[in-house]
């Protein structure tokens, strides 16, 4: 059953006031994982799903990645009744101070409304 996307905003908690970007992003503490694009790459590696928007998703990885990169990253909920892989393209890479880094990435083909409230779920 699909849903509006106007319901995908108001299912998750409250943003912060301050949240003025194009697209709500949606915090979450997720782990997954993720590997680069590549056809003869089988490695895998371990990320943290910070947020996720209809457009995109922020990771946190032990590593940064050169502008336009693309990864493939596993995404679910938190009950793991919802899975899907995705393909994204890395927007930025911002270090922290823990040595770890932010990925700011977009999905090579957005996601629904729907698929967004699956994973929100």
């Amino acid at each position: 059953m699909s849903r509006p996307a106007g319901n995908v905003a108001a299912t998750p908690g409250k943003l912060p006031p301050a949240e003025r970007r194009a697209w709500v992003r949606y915090p979450r503490k997720l782990v997954t994982m993720w590997q680069l694009l590549d056809p003869v790459g089988e490695e895998h590696w371990t990320a943290l799903v910070k947020d996720l928007s209809l457009n995109g998703v922020g990771l946190v990885v032990n590593r940064s990645f050169p502008l336009a990169t693309v990864l493939t990253v596993r995404l679910r909920n938190s009950t793991c009744t919802y899975e899907r892989s995705a393909l994204v393209r890395v927007r930025h890479c911002t270090a922290q101070p823990d040595g770890d880094w932010l990925v700011g990435c977009s999905f090579v083909v957005r996601i629904s409304a729907d698929e967004l409230h699956q994973l929100l779920s």
